[in-house]
This record gives structure tokens, C-alpha cells and sequence, in this order.
């Protein structure tokens, strides 16, 4: 049985990364499906930011937001599969597989976005990030 302190610290590593992930695709990226929706359905002003010429915004503009979405997803995924060495491996693989999945939808044109490897790239370490995560919290139970 999952104790009340192990959810709660599953369900923060899911909630606030995708928080902040939507706060930066609002902010930084109106052109997004998440942007459109924030604007439309939900009626909020347009941000009025301007991506400056800086690496640390050009990094938060094209892989921050991505990374703490596949960090969220994995913590998702490990919360619904539960922990043990199999099934660390089965949500590796889903996470993984789905991050080049939705990239090579980028590439054919299905869904909006640039293909990146580096999203790629980023996206599997993220996946691991929250992985190890998950694995150090799980024995300390």
C-alpha cells in the first residue's frame, strides 16, 4: 500500500513540473497547442514577452518546457505501474519510446514542433532524472 507522504511526493513531481512547463509555454511560446488553448478556451491575455538573445531563455524556450513534461510523464506512468526492476524498465521504455514517437510526429508535419535530437536527448534524460528519483524515494520507504 502507497503511504500518504510517497503520494503526495509522486503527485508534486507531476503537478508542479507541468505547471511550470504551461507558465513557460504561455510566457514564452504562443504558438503552441497549449498557448492556443490558454488564450481561447480559457480567455487568458496574450503574453506580450519577447525572447531575448540570451542562451539560458533560447534553453528554457526550446527544451525546458519538454524536459519537465517527460520528468511529469514518467512520474505519472511509474505512479499508475508501481516500482520494481521490471517495471522501472517497462516505464523507461514507454517514456522513451513516446518522446521519439511524438518527435518524428514533428517531423512528418502530424503535430506542431520542430524535430530535434536534442529534444530527444534531453527528453531521455529527464526520463531517467525521474527515474532515479523514484528508485532513491522508493528504498527509503
Amino acid at each position: 500500500m502507497k503511504s500518504n507522504i510517497y503520494k503526495l511526493f509522486m503527485l508534486f513531481n507531476i503537478i508542479v513540473p507541468l505547471a511550470v512547463g504551461v507558465s513557460l509555454y504561455y510566457y514564452f511560446r504562443p504558438d503552441t497547442y497549449i498557448s492556443q488553448f490558454l488564450y481561447g478556451v480559457l480567455r487568458l491575455p496574450q503574453s506580450n514577452s519577447r525572447v531575448l538573445d540570451n542562451g539560458f531563455v533560447i534553453f528554457i524556450n526550446s527544451y525546458l518546457q519538454d524536459f519537465l513534461w517527460a520528468y511529469a510523464l514518467t512520474f505519472a506512468i511509474s505512479f499508475i505501474v508501481g516500482q520494481s526492476k521490471i517495471k522501472n524498465a517497462l516505464v523507461l521504455a514507454i517514456c522513451v519510446l513516446f518522446e521519439i514517437f511524438t518527435e518524428l510526429m514533428q517531423k512528418v508535419g502530424v503535430i506542431s514542433g520542430v524535430f530535434d535530437l536534442w529534444d530527444i536527448i534531453l527528453m531521455a534524460l529527464a526520463t531517467s532524472l525521474a527515474l532515479l528519483l523514484i528508485i532513491i524515494k522508493t528504498k527509503r520507504r
